[in-house]
């Protein structure tokens, strides 16, 4: 089954995914289409800004993320694509942390908005 990283919705092959529209795309409702989950996530889903841990994929990226990058509540979680480890390096440094939750709250000084001007993001 092939998901939506935008609405969770699974269909039965990418290609179905790939050629319809999406309710929760970025651009708005059904103005673009929906694009494949990729990564072995396992059961739990993790918001990639603020950390929020779900069970199902439609209910995280149908709420708010208070730390969304175009500002607080002003776009949906949007879904960790890599896998489920014991320790999460950032993207911008290495640092390791044992989940995303505490990764994204904490500045990085190699952030590429300056140092300490943007927090610490998950690699796959």
């Amino acid at each position: 089954m092939a998901k939506c990283k935008y609405c969770g919705r699974e269909y039965p092959s990418e290609r179905t995914l790939l050629s319809m529209p999406c309710p929760r795309h970025p651009l708005g409702s059904c103005k673009g289409k929906h694009a494949l989950l990729e990564g072995d996530t396992g059961k739990v889903y993790i918001c990639v800004y603020c950390g929020k841990e779900m069970s199902s994929l439609q209910t995280l990226t149908a709420m708010p993320c208070p730390r969304h990058p175009n500002g607080a509540c002003r776009g949906k979680h949007v879904p960790y694509e890599g896998t489920l480890k014991s320790e999460y390096k950032c993207k911008y440094c290495g640092k390791g942390f044992r989940n995303i939750r505490t990764m994204v709250a904490m500045p990085c000084p190699r952030h590429p908005d300056g140092p300490c001007k943007g927090n610490h993001s998950p690699a796959r």
